[in-house]
Protein backbone atom coordinates (compact mmCIF):
# COMPACT_ATOMS: atom_id res chain seq x y z
CA UNK A 1 0.00 0.00 0.00
CA UNK A 2 1.13 3.29 -1.05
CA UNK A 3 2.22 5.95 1.78
CA UNK A 4 0.36 9.38 1.17
CA UNK A 5 2.59 12.19 2.24
CA UNK A 6 1.47 15.21 4.26
CA UNK A 7 1.90 18.79 3.72
CA UNK A 8 0.79 19.92 6.75
CA UNK A 9 2.39 21.88 9.17
CA UNK A 10 1.63 21.29 12.57
CA UNK A 11 3.89 23.77 13.86
CA UNK A 12 2.21 26.73 12.10
CA UNK A 13 0.22 29.45 13.72
CA UNK A 14 -2.85 28.57 11.08
CA UNK A 15 -2.89 25.44 12.19
CA UNK A 16 -3.04 26.07 15.95
CA UNK A 17 -5.74 28.83 15.53
CA UNK A 18 -7.46 25.97 13.56
CA UNK A 19 -7.06 23.34 16.13
CA UNK A 20 -8.20 26.35 18.92
CA UNK A 21 -11.28 27.19 17.30
CA UNK A 22 -12.39 23.42 16.47
CA UNK A 23 -11.46 22.45 19.97
CA UNK A 24 -14.00 25.23 20.95
CA UNK A 25 -16.57 24.19 18.97
CA UNK A 26 -15.94 20.29 20.04
CA UNK A 27 -16.53 21.85 23.92
CA UNK A 28 -19.75 23.64 22.83
CA UNK A 29 -21.22 21.03 21.18
CA UNK A 30 -19.91 18.83 23.91
CA UNK A 31 -22.37 21.08 26.57
CA UNK A 32 -25.17 20.94 24.43
CA UNK A 33 -25.15 17.20 24.20
CA UNK A 34 -25.22 16.77 28.16
CA UNK A 35 -27.64 19.16 28.82
CA UNK A 36 -29.91 17.39 25.67
CA UNK A 37 -28.76 14.31 27.68
CA UNK A 38 -30.04 15.72 31.05
CA UNK A 39 -33.58 16.20 29.75
CA UNK A 40 -33.21 19.69 28.64
CA UNK A 41 -32.08 21.31 32.17
CA UNK A 42 -33.64 21.10 35.86
CA UNK A 43 -36.72 23.32 34.95
CA UNK A 44 -37.69 20.83 31.80
CA UNK A 45 -37.32 17.91 34.20
CA UNK A 46 -38.76 19.18 37.15
CA UNK A 47 -41.87 19.71 34.68
CA UNK A 48 -41.74 16.49 33.48
CA UNK A 49 -42.14 15.27 36.88
CA UNK A 50 -44.86 17.48 38.19
CA UNK A 51 -46.99 16.03 34.66
CA UNK A 52 -46.25 12.43 36.27
CA UNK A 53 -44.46 11.68 33.01
CA UNK A 54 -41.44 9.57 32.49
CA UNK A 55 -38.36 11.22 30.43
CA UNK A 56 -37.90 10.21 26.64
CA UNK A 57 -34.87 8.06 28.08
CA UNK A 58 -36.84 6.30 30.71
CA UNK A 59 -39.70 5.35 27.89
CA UNK A 60 -37.00 3.68 26.06
CA UNK A 61 -35.52 1.48 28.85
Amino acid sequence: MAVLASRLDTRSEAFAANRDAMESHVAGLESILAEARAGGGDKYVERHRAREKLLPRERIE
